[in-house]
């Protein structure tokens, strides 16, 4: 009889429980991968697309003149805006 003996069945188990591991992995790593990118700041899933020439008090006043914020929240960025400013000289 030339069937296979339980070594030779042992090992394409063990063989193919990695093989299935590596490609769940592979397509886990994927979806990260796929998750972090269109998540990005100024990826896909970004709200306001930002242009690089522009400060943040021309970012922050565009958005108040748009409506986007009230001018609470407008005053209160201002502020933090200047802090952070400030700190940085």
């Amino acid at each position: 009889m030339s069937g296979l003996g339980l070594e030779e069945i042992v090992v394409m188990v063990v063989f193919s429980l990695i093989r299935i591991s590596f490609q769940v992995f592979l397509i886990v790593l994927g979806v990260v991968i796929a998750w972090r990118w269109l998540h990005r700041p100024g990826g896909l899933a970004a709200t306001t697309p930002r242009s690089p020439d522009k400060s943040a008090f021309e970012i922050l006043d565009e958005r108040y003149a748009r409506g986007e914020i009230d001018e609470r929240e407008y005053n209160e960025r201002q502020a933090l805006l200047m802090r952070q400013y400030r700190q940085t000289l």
